[in-house]
C-alpha cells in the first residue's frame, strides 16, 4: 500500500470527454495532446505564467516523444487548430514556441464543481 503524499500534483479530466466530439470524431493522437497540455499548463498563477496557461514549443515536445513515440508534428498541429475553433483554448505565439491558454480552467479544475453521490453513500452498510 501507497502511503504519504503522491509526488507530482494532479489534474482533473470531466467523464464528459467521453462524450465530446474530441473522443467520438477525432484522431486519438489529438486526445493525447488535449490530455498533455491539461497536465502542463500552469495549476497556479506564477511570477510569468497565469493559472491554466502554459508555454509549449511543440517541435523539441514531439523530438523528445513527450506525446509518445507515434505523434507528429503535424497532428499535434492539427489538433490545436481544432481546440482553438472549438473554444477549447486560446493560444498566443511567442519566439520558439506557443503560450496557450485553457478555456474554463478554474471551473473544470474545481473538484467541488463535480457532483458526488458517493458523499451520502458513505457510511452505509
Amino acid at each position: 500500500a501507497m502511503s504519504g503524499p503522491i509526488k507530482g500534483g494532479y489534474f482533473l479530466v470531466a467523464r464528459r470527454l467521453f462524450d465530446s466530439e474530441l473522443w467520438q470524431a477525432k484522431p486519438m493522437s489529438w486526445v493525447v495532446v488535449w490530455i498533455y497540455i491539461l497536465g502542463h499548463v500552469s495549476h497556479k498563477d506564477t511570477g510569468h505564467l497565469k493559472r491554466g496557461v502554459g508555454y509549449f514549443n511543440f517541435r523539441e515536445l514531439v523530438r523528445e516523444k513527450a506525446f509518445g513515440p507515434e505523434i507528429s508534428l503535424d497532428q499535434v498541429k492539427r489538433s490545436i487548430v481544432f481546440f482553438k475553433k472549438s473554444g477549447q483554448v486560446r493560444t498566443k505565439k511567442s519566439t520558439r514556441g506557443m503560450y496557450i491558454k485553457v478555456s474554463n480552467y478554474d471551473k473544470y479544475q474545481d473538484v467541488h464543481r463535480y457532483t458526488h453521490t458517493s458523499r451520502r453513500t458513505t457510511g452505509a452498510p
